[in-house]
């Protein structure tokens, strides 16, 4: 039997649509007879550290409920594993489910990852030097700096979870 990890950003949770989505993915693993544990990311940039435990644990793959944030932070976690990581999109850019081609429906997705062969994707690593010393992480798709760095970051603050792409367009007028 396979046993997957479903890793879900906490901000899913607070809607009863998005708790019913994550059920349906649950319900696809769970009909192609994988068993399913799901785990929240937690919050400042924790599921590093949990992917890190995980990966560890014997899950045949780790799926992550969540968008392009999420995906950063799980993969700080798992970089170098040969445990296979999927995604459901429920972010608000999907830009690497985008890339991946994945269907953006939750229970497709789910789909998509049960029929789909592991690919190798290289990732790219950034230092970055502060009062407290280097710090690393790896990125799968892109890194920024300066203007867009600060775009994302104005962005969160501007309540994505709430406006959704809007929030974007809102930081760039800022």
């Amino acid at each position: 039997m396979r046993k997957i990890l479903l890793f879900v950003n906490p901000v899913l949770l607070r809607t009863r649509a998005r708790r019913r989505d994550i059920a349906r993915v649950r319900g696809v693993f769970e009909a192609a007879g994988a068993a399913v544990d799901v785990l929240e990311t937690g919050e400042d940039r924790a599921a590093g550290a949990k992917a890190r435990c995980a990966v560890t644990q014997g899950y045949n793959a780790i799926v992550v409920c969540g968008g392009d944030g999420t995906l950063f932070d799980v993969i700080q976690g798992m970089a170098g594993s040969a445990v296979p990581l999927g995604v459901i999109p429920f972010g608000t850019g999907n830009v690497m489910a985008q890339n991946l081609k994945v269907p953006l429906d939750p229970s497709d997705a789910a789909r998509s990852v049960l029929c789909s062969h592991p690919l190798r994707v290289p990732l790219g690593r950034i230092t970055c030097c502060s009062a407290g010393g280097q710090r690393s992480w790896v990125f799968a798709m892109a890194a920024g700096i300066g203007l867009h760095a600060a775009l994302m970051s104005e962005a969160r603050r501007s309540g994505k979870d709430v406006t959704g792409r809007a929030a974007y367009f809102l930081a760039g007028g800022r």
